[in-house]
């Protein structure tokens, strides 16, 4: 008995020191992200202004040896100018998103997008089609914005994880947000490899991975757990080996304190 209340102590502490070294994390992740961004997107907001000063004179006459070619190329220039104006403060945003610990009033469906916004920088992204189906007229809730991104990233980093293991030709993650009797629910769905009823039973316990020495600790669904029971919800999971899994966040409106 007593050895078993030193393992749950020692999971326990190992969940809170993975929380305080995520959030460390992004902190300093965010405050090189905004750096970076402002640095980029000085030169970049030169570049758009000096396109758009000679489509100006181009458009009053100014620029008589301007040929047709050549301002089809300055489009160019300038589309993608906007592209990388634009990844710029997407990321800046991100790194201003979670400025304090404490419970909040938070927009889940912007949490979401952010944060899906963040991941397409992963290679495996790019061959995943990402569908976000959020509800408009989901409620504000209250909780600590860092810690339920930190689920969200957990739960977007397994199903990528699952998908690569499938090898899947045709992979979807969907992101669903729907309100309920005093809260909102986030479902994410995926169609990678599922888990058969043995390792469904053991996905949230501390230290339980099946994933290859190196790529997990074991740590990612008993830390969602934690999170969301510590904000007053719960998680389901649903899977099918071959098909997929379905995980389901349920947070109340009012969270009693978003803290263990």
């Amino acid at each position: 008995e007593l050895s078993e209340t030193l393992r749950t102590q020692e999971r326990e502490l190992e969940i809170e020191r993975q929380k305080n070294f995520h959030q460390e994390k992004m902190a300093a992740i965010g405050t090189l992200a905004a750096g970076i961004a402002h640095e980029v997107g000085n030169p970049i907001a030169a570049i758009e202004a000096l396109v758009r000063n000679i489509q100006r004179e181009a458009a009053e006459g100014g620029c008589p040896y301007l040929s047709q070619e050549a301002a089809c190329k300055l489009d160019m220039i300038l589309e993608h100018a906007e592209r990388l104006g634009k990844t710029t403060r997407e990321i800046s945003g991100f790194a201003r998103q979670h400025p304090t610990n404490e419970p909040e009033l938070l927009d889940l469906n912007s949490l979401i997008r952010n944060t899906c916004r963040l991941m397409r920088f992963d290679s495996r992204w790019k061959n995943i089609d990402l569908q976000l189906r959020l509800d408009n007229g989901l409620p504000a809730i209250r909780g600590i914005g860092d810690q339920l991104t930190q689920v969200i990233m957990n739960l977007l980093v397994n199903a990528a994880d699952a998908i690569e293991e499938a090898g899947a030709p045709c992979s979807v993650i969907a992101i669903l947000t729907y309100p309920q009797e005093q809260g909102v629910c986030i479902e994410v769905r995926d169609s990678g490899c599922g888990m058969d009823a043995s390792t469904l039973e053991h996905a949230q316990e501390t230290f339980f991975t099946t994933k290859a020495a190196g790529k997990g600790t074991g740590l990612g669904l008993s830390l969602c757990r934690s999170i969301v029971e510590a904000h007053g919800g719960d998680i389901e999971i649903e899977s099918t080996p071959g098909e997929g899994t379905r995980v389901k966040v349920c947070l109340p409106l009012n969270s009693p304190g978003g803290r263990t």
